[in-house]
């Protein structure tokens, strides 16, 4: 895995460049359905590089899917938004 770690990231610079016209896009669909944005670039990236790899854990299995690891990376802060959402509609989430 660390003989290959550089080939599973890229820097931070390129990612925000290559990620800026989706994000303004769904910025844009946030304002006008009035749901928060939840950004999650900084769970996946350090302020230099983004990384396929954290912990000796892979975040991605592929481009486009994260692993569970991965996606017990991301879940908190999108628990985290969902729950203060609910809140300041004064919904309780539903048992499943």
């Amino acid at each position: 895995m660390r003989q290959n770690d550089r080939l599973c990231q890229k820097s931070r610079g390129m990612h925000d460049l290559e990620s800026h016209q989706y994000l303004r896009d769904l910025e844009s669909l946030s304002n006008n359905f009035d749901l928060p944005m939840i950004y999650l670039d900084n769970e996946i990236c350090s302020k230099k590089v983004c990384s396929m790899v954290r912990q000796d854990n892979f975040l991605y299995r592929d481009t486009n899917h994260l692993t569970v690891y991965g996606s017990s990376v991301v879940s908190k802060p999108i628990a985290f938004v969902v729950q203060k959402r609910l809140n300041e509609l004064d919904l309780e989430p539903r048992a499943p």
